[in-house]
């Protein structure tokens, strides 16, 4: 269904869903380079290409810095302020709509609204529980040696270590799940 929202506020989302897409195509672009490479240290660089990859970086965070800014509301422009959805609720046409028993959908999937399921599995034992958060440090120890052993020259470590903490964190969300 078709919530109606005025001049202000559709041009505010687009505007805020562009530039949040910018944003993460900036980085991609930027990454994709080699200017990250450049100012990490990993590709030979002269200070002044370190300079130059400093400026490229803080160009492509901009698009970042505007998206936050129109999405809290930031900019002096009335018409780049996007409302938020319950701001629909006063529309003529949602009133009537809510008159004809309609009513807004609560998030963007279709389950958020739904009343909590009363047959919930039991919790998990202690052992499981204690099992689950042991995979979770180690996930989370893995991530963080990751880039360590990366930056020292172990690409193939890396690479195993990013995989190994994507499958402990897996394996711990089966072995706890959260309520």
């Amino acid at each position: 269904m078709y919530v109606p929202r005025c001049a202000r506020c559709h041009t505010g989302h687009q505007i805020e869903v562009a530039s949040a897409v910018f944003f993460v195509a900036a980085l991609i672009a930027y990454a994709g380079s080699g200017q990250l490479d450049r100012l990490l240290g990993i590709l030979p660089a002269s200070g002044g290409e370190r300079t130059a990859a400093a400026l490229w970086a803080a160009g492509a965070c901009l698009p970042g810095l505007a998206w936050i800014a129109v999405r809290h509301a930031r900019l002096p422009w009335h018409r780049l302020a996007p409302r938020r959805r319950g701001y629909a609720y006063h529309h003529p046409e949602v009133i009537q709509l809510r008159d004809d028993d309609w009513r807004l959908r609560p998030g963007p999937f279709p389950y958020w609204g739904t009343p909590p399921n009363p047959h919930l599995p039991p919790r998990p034992g202690r052992l499981r529980r204690a099992a689950g958060h042991t995979a979770d440090l180690i996930a989370a120890s893995c991530f963080l040696a990751a880039p360590i052993n990366y930056f020292q020259g172990y690409d193939e470590l890396a690479g195993v270590l990013i995989a190994a903490s994507a499958a402990l964190a897996f394996l711990s969300s089966k072995l706890k799940p959260g309520r």
